[in-house]
């Protein structure tokens, strides 16, 4: 990660206020999300939030899917 090219460019925006996060912390808190739900590839995850909330995003798509497994929406 600490190679990548565009890991400090921002892309997303949250809120009115547009915070703008960036792939590394992307990354970072998708990786969290996932030790602490201990997702496995063996997971299937029902996401009832909107993409659009931070938290469904992380913990409810990206999470799983780094894991390895599916999201169903």
């Amino acid at each position: 990660d600490t190679e990548t090219a565009g890991r400090e460019e921002p892309c997303l925006a949250l809120g009115d206020q547009a915070a703008w996060i960036s792939h590394r912390q992307l990354l970072h808190d998708a990786r969290a999300a996932m030790a602490t739900h201990a997702f496995t590839p063996v997971h299937r995850t029902l996401v009832c939030t909107p993409f659009t909330d931070y938290n469904g995003l992380v913990h409810g798509v990206l999470a799983p899917l780094l894991a390895g497994g599916a999201v169903l929406s």
